[in-house]
C-alpha cells in the first residue's frame, strides 16, 4: 500500500474512533488508485454507512508511482471523478 494511502487509512481510523468533527477538511496525496474515489465517497457522502460526520475531502494533489505504468494511466481518471462528482479541487503542490 502506498504511503499516502496508509496516511489516509490512519486518518480514517482516528476519525472513526473519535467524536464527530465540526469541520474536518482533508486532502489526498496521489490519484493513481481507486482508493482516492473510495475514500472520497465515504467521507463526502453523508448517506454512506461509514461516513464521518463533519469530515470531507476538499483537495487532491495528483501524483502517481513513476515505476508502475498502470499508476500513471489511471491518475487522471480517478482525479476527474472526484472533482466532477464531489467538487474536490486540485492542488499543484503538497504544500
Amino acid at each position: 500500500m502506498p504511503p499516502a494511502t496508509l496516511a489516509v487509512v490512519f486518518l480514517l481510523s482516528l476519525c472513526a474512533n473519535s467524536v464527530p468533527a465540526d469541520d474536518l477538511r482533508l486532502g489526498i496525496l496521489g490519484s493513481d488508485t481507486s482508493h482516492v474515489t473510495a475514500f472520497t465517497k465515504i467521507l463526502n457522502d453523508p448517506q454512506h454507512p461509514k461516513h464521518v460526520p463533519g469530515a470531507r475531502v476538499v483537495a487532491l494533489h495528483k501524483q502517481h508511482s513513476p515505476d508502475i505504468a498502470s499508476s500513471a494511466a489511471h491518475k487522471e481518471d480517478y482525479a476527474a471523478e472526484v472533482q466532477e462528482k464531489w467538487g474536490v479541487r486540485f492542488e499543484p503542490t503538497v504544500e
